[in-house]
């Protein structure tokens, strides 16, 4: 059986989880500090 989500929640994790590295670094060209952008990294994937 497909696991299939239609969850907004489930589909902004998948895609954090899969562009993890680019926001990563999109975050430290904006925010400037590499353990802020860690942060908000982590907080789009909810941890």
């Amino acid at each position: 059986m497909l696991d299939l989500s239609f969850r907004p929640e489930d589909c902004m994790e998948e895609f954090v989880l899969e562009y993890e590295n680019r926001l990563y670094r999109t975050a430290i060209a904006i925010i400037g500090n590499k353990a802020d952008a860690e942060d908000i990294v982590q907080d789009c994937q909810g941890n």
